[in-house]
């Protein structure tokens, strides 16, 4: 890594994206904002689509929002080739967006053919390596590369310029290291894996990294963001087949073993247990419930996480009967109410 901190660094990286969107990299005050613009525009376009998606899942004047839903997928894909980490943590939010309007959308869509190209794009929307392993590798290529200029240009204080002055030093160097190491070490040991806080006091010292300020994110959150979004996509294909099983026979199925073979080839496990199925319950208003137990691994019966707190509650996907509209973003259901 040390080897190539340098200019270097920057054209390593440039060669090896194919990114749809224009990188800047230019060693100026102003190369941290350029770099993230475009994932911002992004993340605007996805929530326009999300709430075009909304209004035409509405009861009075329900049109087929599986165009839309698709271009939303569309979006997360045209980042897949960017080596940045904040690059893999917007994909990764645009999926959740797509799975969101999928919940919404899914009992208005026209036939098994739309619902054959949404679990298309559901299945594709992530590969089964990890995508935040790719991204924390460029990340570590600018942090070596550029750590000084951007500790200069985002402190702007004396102090931090006598600082930069020591950035390059070795020891410096193998902290970064051992900061992206300690990462990558938390996202490969799985979803039920518990990050230890010391193993995050090296990354925010050393990492200059934007997403604390560009992004929102605190290092401790990005390892498990992947997992989660990785299980949401579980629910979602569990959830289509299920809507393929009522089309095909007027009805939900009772269990998710009855959409095996015709629908699936394996129920989905859950990730956040060991080796055991998704969570399905039909509701009494014709819906049906899939979920997983989430980080906390404790079955709440599908009762959806706080969204202050996605640690507590579980990964929740739900099927609305015909005609009954998804309600809007921030409502919370308790699993009693069967409220589905």
């Amino acid at each position: 890594d040390a080897d190539i901190a340098d200019d270097a660094g920057w054209t390593y990286i440039l060669d090896t994206t194919q990114s749809r969107y224009p990188l800047s990299f230019a060693p100026s005050a102003n190369s941290t904002v350029d770099r993230v613009e475009h994932l911002e525009l992004l993340r605007i376009l996805a929530l326009d689509l999300h709430h075009n998606v909304i209004l035409r899942s509405q009861p009075y004047d329900p049109v087929d929002a599986t165009p839309t839903v698709l271009a939303i997928f569309a979006l997360a894909d045209s980042l897949t080739k960017e080596p940045l980490l904040e690059s893999q943590i917007v994909r990764l939010e645009i999926v959740r967006t797509g799975l969101r309007c999928l919940e919404a959308a899914l009992a208005e869509v026209s036939g098994p053919e739309d619902l054959l190209r949404l679990e298309e794009a559901v299945r594709a929307a992530l590969p089964d390596s990890l995508v935040l392993e790719y991204g924390y590798a460029g990340q570590r290529v600018i942090d070596l590369a550029r750590g000084d200029e951007f500790m200069f240009f985002n402190e702007g204080s004396v102090l931090a310029s006598f600082r930069a002055l020591f950035h390059r030093d070795i020891a410096r160097r193998h902290a970064i290291i051992q900061a992206h190491d300690e990462a990558l070490t938390v996202l490969a040991a799985g979803p039920r894996a518990e990050a230890a806080p010391q193993a995050y006091s090296s990354s925010r010292r050393y990492s200059m990294g934007l997403l604390p300020h560009a992004l929102g994110y605190e290092w401790p959150e990005i390892p498990q963001m992947e997992w989660r979004v990785r299980a949401e996509i579980q629910t979602a294909l569990a959830a289509i087949a299920a809507e393929r099983h009522r089309l095909a026979h007027g009805r939900r199925p009772e269990t998710l073993d009855a959409l095996v073979p015709e629908f699936l080839d394996a129920v989905p496990l859950d990730p956040y247990t060991d080796g055991e199925p998704l969570r399905y319950r039909l509701t009494d208003r014709g819906g049906a419930v899939i979920y997983s137990v989430g980080p906390n691994q404790r079955d709440n019966g599908g009762m959806e996480p706080d969204p202050q707190d996605e640690t507590q509650g579980d990964i929740v996907f739900r099927l609305y009967f015909c005609g009954t509209p998804a309600p809007t973003q921030g409502a919370v259901e308790t699993p009693g109410k069967n409220a589905a």
